[in-house]
């Protein structure tokens, strides 16, 4: 009796295998050949206008997320010439790392919040946590857990079928990263009883299929006997390779919005955040991998951005008395010296007064070239000229793939927060990591020089390197 009954179930799971690889057949039929579209970031403005998603977080535990517009950076998607939009967001569960990814399917906008959740639980240098996919009202898509760099189980709305051929760990009345549920508990598996499943991967990579991040597919990558039938992926980590589950690795330096608010406290909570994500995203691709490097970087560009309070920085030039200019160029302004300029043709004009003092210089051309005032000061580092211009233009197209030029990346460091850390990230490495060693014995006044040329501001300088120093400990 008991060698039937094993037999029958034996028969019902081989049954529920080519059901599910029937379904896979089918999926592979209907949505490898979706079209896929990168968004403009008109689209994407208008899209959250369209919705009216509020940029401050609701309290209804719906419409969770408050996007950070001006963040909205790009990303390769593999095997597309399509882009993934990117953009910062705070959500309900603080201490989540979160992104709100946008792709257009078949003419239609999608959009996912896209979690990270660092478990408490292990020192290792790779990701362990939870990885959480829901919409923009909080409903779960898809979730992962991770340990050590290695996804273990999915999670998976509660199902009310038998699930006798499924190795489901029970999450019902606890979270496991966050505790025992409770009312009003912040914490998805609670909110909206999921369960949790050991999935058993024939192969892994380090990406995550578009269907996986958008719709839930039932499986983290979709191949099937060693062929793919979603090749269009998302990276979101690094390392690991075909026969290898995903690595996802945290960068060798982190910082949480905590420290970088005791180092800037007067910046907003919007600002840390997109300085925050934009470090722990990009800071090991500029050479910063220890906290000395971090530490000068952060006084440093928080000198030059009025401690991050303005990452739309651009160079102001608009004096009010020639006695101001002629103390900060006196070289060539005079009130007396007819072989220098009058500073009185100069006061209350920005565009005419940069034109002057950048002339024939780093690129640029002549006072009635234009390029002074075209190429002044951005970004938070105040990327000045057109050769450093173009410098970054060059770099940042290929890194991000973008086909920016000179003139409109002038635009770019303007407009978008992102980019305009980038650029101070950039100049950082070129200017500063590929000059000198930066270690403990590095002082303030050797990497001020590099960066400014001088030493104005030195002693703001000194004073947020001791902030950094007593919150920056990586």
């Amino acid at each position: 009796m008991r060698g039937m009954k094993n037999h029958l179930k034996l028969g019902i799971l081989l049954v529920g295998i080519s059901l599910l690889l029937l379904t896979c057949k089918k999926e592979k039929s209907t949505i490898q050949h979706a079209n896929l579209e990168t968004l403009s970031r008109e689209e994407v403005i208008s899209y959250f206008e369209m919705a009216k998603v509020s940029s401050n977080v609701n309290s209804s535990n719906k419409k969770q997320v408050s996007p950070n517009l001006k963040g909205i950076t790009q990303e390769k998607i593999n095997n597309s010439s399509a882009l993934l939009t990117i953009i910062p967001t705070t959500t309900i569960y603080a201490e989540h790392y979160s992104r709100i990814l946008m792709l257009k399917i078949n003419q239609e906008i999608r959009a996912v919040v896209f979690s990270m959740y660092s478990s408490k639980k292990s020192n290792s240098k790779n990701f362990s946590g939870e990885i959480m996919m829901t919409d923009l009202d909080g409903n779960f898509i898809n979730g992962y857990r991770v340990f050590e760099g290695k996804v273990k189980s999915q999670f998976r709305a509660k199902a009310n079928d038998n699930k006798s051929s499924l190795n489901y760990i029970s999450s019902v009345g606890r979270c496991p990263e966050h505790g025992e549920c409770y009312s009003n508990s912040p914490c998805i598996e609670c909110t909206q009883e999921l369960d949790e499943v050991v999935v058993v991967y024939a192969s892994a990579s380090n990406n995550i299929n578009y269907y996986n991040l958008f719709f839930g597919f039932n499986n983290f990558n979709t191949s099937q006997g060693g062929g793919q039938y979603i090749v269009e992926n998302w990276s979101f980590g690094g390392g690991g390779g075909i026969s290898q589950p995903p690595l996802i690795p945290i960068p060798p330096c982190p910082t949480t919005e905590t420290e970088l608010g005791n180092m800037f406290p007067n910046t907003s909570s919007g600002n840390l955040t997109v300085l925050k994500n934009t470090l722990n995203q990009h800071s090991e691709n500029f050479g910063i991998d220890n906290k000395d490097e971090l530490q000068h970087f952060l006084s440093q560009a928080g000198h030059e951005s009025a401690g991050f309070q303005n990452l739309s920085v651009e160079e102001d030039l608009y004096y009010t008395t020639p006695e101001r200019l002629v103390v900060v160029w006196p070289n060539r302004f005079s009130q007396t010296d007819r072989n220098k300029k009058d500073p009185d043709d100069y006061i209350r004009n920005g565009k005419k007064l940069a034109n002057l003092i950048y002339a024939n210089r780093m690129g640029n051309g002549d006072e009635a070239s234009g390029d002074g005032y075209a190429y002044r000061g951005r970004g938070v580092f105040q990327l000045t000229g057109k050769d450093n211009y173009a410098d970054f233009a060059s770099f940042y197209n290929g890194r991000f793939s973008t086909n920016h030029t000179a003139t409109s990346v002038a635009d770019l460091l303007s407009s978008d927060y992102v980019a305009s850390i980038i650029s101070a990230l950039w100049f950082y490495k070129e200017h500063v990591l590929s000059k000198i060693t930066v270690d403990e014995n590095t002082t303030v006044k050797s990497v001020t020089k590099l960066i400014n040329g001088g030493l104005n501001g030195i002693s703001d300088r000194i004073s947020k390197m001791a902030l950094a120093i007593l919150n920056i400990n990586c």
